[in-house]
C-alpha cells in the first residue's frame, strides 16, 4: 500500500508540474506528513506579479526568474518546521532547495528524474541520514 501512495503522490507532483511557467524545466512538488497526508504542493513559476519565464525567456538564454517548485510548496505550507515530512518531486531538488527542504523537516525524498548535477545533494543526504528513493511511474 505504501508504494501505491508514493506513486500517487508523484503523479500529483507530475500534474502540478504541468502548471509550470518555466521555459527550462517543469517541476512539481508535493510535501506530506509521514502518513502521506498532503501538507502542500507547488510548481516552478515566475515571481508573483512578473511576466512568465516561458514568455520572456523563449530561447532559454537568460537567467531563469522562476521560484522553484520546492520553494513554492514551502511558502504555501502552514506546517511547523519541526514535523517530519516526506517530499515528492518530479526532479531531484537542486542544492539550495534541498537545504530548504531539510531545514523544513523533510526526512525522505521521492523523485522521478535525476537532476543534471546531483552528486553534492546525494552526499549531503547520505551524511545526515536522509533517505532518497527514485520511483518509476
Amino acid at each position: 500500500m505504501e508504494n501505491k501512495k508514493q506513486v500517487v503522490m508523484l503523479k500529483i507532483a507530475s500534474e502540478l508540474s504541468s502548471l509550470s511557467t518555466c521555459s527550462r524545466l517543469k517541476v512539481g512538488c508535493v510535501i506530506t506528513d509521514e502518513k502521506f497526508n498532503i501538507i502542500s504542493g507547488g510548481y516552478n513559476g515566475s515571481v508573483s506579479g512578473y511576466k512568465h519565464c516561458k514568455d520572456i525567456n523563449k530561447e532559454k538564454k537568460s537567467p531563469c526568474i522562476c521560484v522553484h517548485a520546492e520553494q513554492n510548496a514551502i511558502i504555501r505550507s502552514n506546517q511547523e518546521f519541526k514535523l517530519n515530512k516526506f517530499v515528492f518531486v518530479t526532479t531531484f531538488p537542486c542544492y539550495d532547495c534541498l537545504k530548504l527542504l531539510l531545514s523544513f523537516g523533510v526526512k525522505k525524498i521521492f523523485y522521478i528524474n535525476n537532476y543534471r548535477k546531483m552528486e553534492k545533494q546525494l552526499e549531503l543526504c547520505k551524511n545526515i541520514g536522509i533517505d532518497t528513493c527514485r520511483v518509476n511511474i
